[in-house]
């Protein structure tokens, strides 16, 4: 099963939703965006293996949600909260990079320089390729 049931309209199984995806890669679609937000980390599994056999010819985005623990969170805290997130959704996406990492919602207490500093570290390393922000609360 993956993510949750919505009330508002059904969804497909989870073989219908690999099958469409991939569908959309064989006309052209490149771009595959997910968040481990999306169905509790269940949508980025279900990216993970419809994407498996071509993961090579895609560009794979994925975005966190990271929100500040307390007012003392170092930027050594804050390093090792995004690596785990990172690390959770690469094993999810069944890879060892993304493409392109997104903060999900930008929390205006957390220096957007720290998380700036852990995503270059990141790109460092070649867990991810690029990284973005999407919207502040």
């Amino acid at each position: 099963m993956y993510g949750v049931q919505s009330r508002l309209w059904p969804r497909p199984g989870q073989r219908a939703a690999v099958t469409l995806i991939r569908q959309a890669h064989d006309i052209g679609c490149t771009f595959f965006d997910t968040a481990e937000r999306y169905g509790h980390g269940a949508n980025e599994q279900l990216v993970g293996q419809a994407l498996a056999p071509m993961q090579d010819e895609v560009v794979i985005a994925t975005k966190l949600f990271i929100t500040k623990t307390g007012d003392d969170m170092t930027r050594n805290d804050l390093s090792r909260q995004i690596r785990e997130h990172l690390e959770a959704s690469l094993s999810r996406l069944g890879t060892d990079h993304v493409e392109l990492y997104y903060q999900h919602r930008v929390n205006k207490d957390i220096p957007v320089e720290d998380v700036a500093a852990c995503m270059g570290e990141l790109i460092g390393e070649g867990k991810i390729l690029g990284l973005g922000s999407i919207a502040s609360y």
